[in-house]
């Protein structure tokens, strides 16, 4: 059972690679203004999943979009700046993600 758990982290892992690899690729703006919605879900699953690797792989997706749009940002992206900055400055501890999980529901 254990390593099903594992071939399937793993397979997840890749496909957040794969993501990650897409997003870096010099896209039309056009591009990230439409799969933000689907990056901030997916930064919302991995933000409640407790997984440090899915988080960082996630919070790769968010910055990579917030620096690709041109103009002003979506609330929504807006929402996770003060988060970003944070976690640039220091990974905070698994009590404090577990907390930010009621703000992310009631959002």
């Amino acid at each position: 059972m254990d390593e099903d758990c594992s071939e399937s982290n793993q397979a997840a892992e890749m496909c957040l690679d794969a993501i990650n690899n897409i997003l870096r690729i010099d896209l039309p703006e056009e591009v990230y203004t439409s799969v933000g919605p689907t990056i901030i879900s997916l930064f919302d699953m991995a933000l409640l999943s407790n997984s440090p690797n899915c988080l960082e792989k996630s919070l790769s997706f968010l910055n990579i979009v917030i620096h690709k749009y041109k103009g002003s940002l979506p609330n929504d992206l807006v929402f996770y700046f003060p988060l970003l900055c944070y976690l640039i400055s220091g990974f905070p501890h698994s009590s404090q993600i577990n907390g930010l999980g009621e703000l992310v529901t009631e959002r």
